[in-house]
């Protein structure tokens, strides 16, 4: 502790709320039906912020980021960032995915190796001597 008259507290422990999550998963899944790809976006982030743990949202979450990427979707917003941001680590991290989602590139589309090329043949065939 740099200020030993200054008693900080601890940060408050993060609970999961699954039933909040799934309101917003669901706002999200239905903008994705209308092609509504930031609104989208941002509702996943939501639900990411208030159930981390639920892989299921992030690969939903992914598929949105390539539809938004393909429509010609723009960069994170700084007004969808304030939405979702808050103090904790896991805010940040929604936050963080949200921005890496958003700004996906076709780099993110595509593999970065050649899918075309069986993976046994990138190898040169063993000569005998």
């Amino acid at each position: 502790m740099i200020l030993p008259w200054k008693k900080s507290e601890p940060p408050p422990a993060f609970v999961a709320d699954p039933a909040k999550a799934a309101r917003y998963a669901e706002k999200a899944r239905e903008a994705m039906r209308k092609g509504e790809w930031t609104y989208s976006l941002t509702m996943f982030a939501m639900s990411v912020k208030f159930d981390p743990n639920n892989l299921v949202v992030h690969g939903e979450m992914y598929d949105a980021a390539i539809a938004h990427h393909n429509a010609g979707g723009k960069a994170a917003a700084s007004s969808d960032v304030k939405m979702i941001d808050g103090g904790g680590l896991v805010d940040r991290f929604a936050v963080s995915q949200y921005q890496w989602f958003c700004n996906c590139t076709p780099r993110c589309t595509t593999p970065p190796w050649p899918t075309t090329t069986p993976v046994g043949s990138r190898r040169p065939a063993a000569t005998s001597r």
